[in-house]
């Protein structure tokens, strides 16, 4: 099997004078472009950090999240509560939790580059412990 990522069709080289706001996703988009800091590649570590949730859990990010009223939320309010740090995607107890700890970090600063979360999957694959969809 070879697996390929790819972008939602806004991939653009980065070039900070022309990164704009309000690209993407919400469900994916890091919490500092919701806020509207500038875009870094701290956010594609985030999305993918959201990517292996889906993957791990086999739904969309968030999509078990309901209010008080047990209703679902979208757009606006899961948008305000990733923001603010108090609603990130769910993993299963079989996902590393470096996985959400380093990647889905609410400070862009603490989450892996892309060298290290390259190195890092590389030392994980090399485990067999792992569960079957990261072999």
């Amino acid at each position: 099997m070879e697996a390929k990522l790819s972008d939602f069709g806004i991939s653009k080289e980065i070039d900070n004078d022309t990164m704009t706001k309000g690209v993407g996703t919400y469900r994916w988009t890091a919490p500092e472009l919701i806020a509207g800091d500038r875009y870094s590649v701290a956010a594609d570590i985030y999305s993918f950090g959201v990517l292996v949730s889906e993957l791990d859990t086999h739904d969309i990010p968030i999509a078990d999240y309901h209010n008080e009223k047990n209703r679902p939320q979208h757009g606006f309010q899961i948008v305000t509560l990733v923001r603010q740090g108090t609603l990130q995607p769910h993993f299963t107890h079989g996902c590393p939790d470096w996985v959400y700890e380093r990647c889905l970090s609410l400070d862009p600063h603490l989450r892996p580059t892309s060298p290290e979360l390259s190195h890092v999957l590389r030392q994980q694959l090399k485990r067999p412990s792992l569960p079957a969809y990261f072999m």
